[in-house]
């Protein structure tokens, strides 16, 4: 799945990822790109956002076949490092950046740990 040219609306801008709504084919969605790190060697810095991407998609994947009400993985876009996510339930509000009473904040931080 190519995300790069997808049109889509910044909601978040973290340390480690971009986090964006758009729009494939019936389904809205989230993406989540990680982003390049300057002060990092560009091959070690390729092979940990890729090496991230996988593991997320994995973690994510896991929890979902477990029960837990995590979103479904749309696709996984590893040249450009990125992940597209079923859109959490219609109450997501960009402008407030806030899902429920959740922020996106802790909810990347709450999937991040997944990871470890």
């Amino acid at each position: 799945m190519d995300t790069s040219n997808l049109a889509s609306t910044l909601v978040h801008r973290g340390a480690e990822a971009d986090v964006s709504l758009t729009t494939i084919g019936p389904w809205k969605v989230v993406v989540k790109r990680r982003v390049r790190k300057a002060y990092r060697n560009p091959t070690l810095d390729e092979q940990i956002r890729h090496d991230r991407t996988i593991s997320e998609a994995s973690r994510l994947h896991e929890a979902k076949t477990a029960g837990v009400g995590v979103p479904s993985i749309v696709g996984v876009d590893v040249e450009n490092n990125a992940i597209a996510l079923t859109k959490l339930g219609s109450f997501f509000d960009p402008s407030a950046n806030k899902l429920g009473s959740c922020t996106l904040g802790a909810l990347f931080t709450g999937i991040s740990q997944l990871q470890t």
